[in-house]
């Protein structure tokens, strides 16, 4: 009887340790991150994975398996199913529907704990996980610079900038004028440049790089206005009258700006002082006067 007692409490402690109960949570199967918000998430199935980390199969119509999700931070759900029916071999794993509802419309971050529960179970420790769910949107944000500009011909616009954001990491610029346009570096889109082609530029842009549509498109996010330079002034030869102090001016006709005649030296009356072809009287006889076109 000495000898019969070890051996008979060591068969009653393997016989304890294969009848323990212990599932586990081990990953969230769907859905995946990050989400777009244009592909119809406001009734998504969440389905968890479980494992039996146990050294005996579970039935769980003895056993059965209640799988719980809690979804906090930019929704607040709550769901469960309990599985009742079914077996699982030690070290097997199962994917769990636990509901075809749960609305992740909203923007955000939304933290998803998903937690196993059945009676008897021997460690508590692996009962529980938590995923984020990111649900995003391409995004375009000006950030700084005037959005409509007007420069002369060959002087540069002051920088114009916009963020970009919701999975896109690109952006392109159409409608600018030669010498101005779009780099992005670290997801700021900067408008830059000098250019010598007057005319009015309305640009567009575009975002890029990331997986959800539609991406954004501006659609005239502003204009630059490039202003041709001034003609340049011509005040004609220089006249010289006798017995005479009216005088015919022949300034060239500017197709770009206008012009103004003054007097920088001497005594003279201009009649009509942005006209090119102005007369000139008061010329005192034995004087001369010059004039700036």
């Amino acid at each position: 009887m000495k000898k019969l007692f070890p051996l008979f409490f060591t068969f009653m402690l393997l016989n304890f340790a294969h009848g323990q109960i212990d599932m586990a949570s081990l990953t969230l199967n769907a859905p995946n991150s990050p989400m777009c918000s244009s592909l119809g998430i406001s009734a998504m199935t969440v389905t968890v994975k479980v494992k039996n980390v146990a050294a005996a199969s579970i039935d769980f119509s003895v056993n059965p398996l209640t799988v719980t999700v809690n979804i906090t931070g930019a929704s607040f759900q709550s769901f469960f199913t309990t599985v009742s029916s079914g077996t699982l071999a030690p070290n097997g794993t199962l994917p769990v529907s636990v509901t075809a509802s749960a609305n992740f419309s909203v923007l955000g971050s939304h933290s998803v704990l998903y937690t196993t529960s059945v009676t008897g179970d021997v460690d508590a420790s692996n009962d529980s996980q938590t995923e984020i769910i990111v649900v995003q949107a391409p995004t375009l944000t000006y950030t700084s610079g005037s959005l409509s500009q007007s420069v002369c011909s060959g002087s540069p616009i002051a920088d114009v900038k916009f963020t970009i954001g919701g999975g896109d990491t690109g952006a392109t610029v159409s409608g600018l004028p030669t010498g101005i346009s779009g780099s992005v570096t670290g997801g700021i889109l900067t408008i830059s440049g000098t250019s010598s082609a007057p005319g009015v530029y309305s640009y567009n842009i575009l975002t890029s790089g990331g997986a959800c549509t539609p991406h954004v498109n501006s659609n005239a996010a502003g204009a630059i206005t490039i202003n041709a330079l001034p003609t340049t002034s011509n005040a004609g030869p220089a006249q010289t009258n006798c017995n005479s102090g009216t005088f015919t001016l022949a300034g060239n006709t500017p197709s770009v700006g206008s012009g103004l005649w003054s007097v920088l030296s001497g005594t003279a009356t201009i009649t009509s002082p942005s006209l090119p072809t102005s007369t000139v009287t008061g010329v005192p006889a034995g004087t001369s006067t010059v004039l700036k076109w």
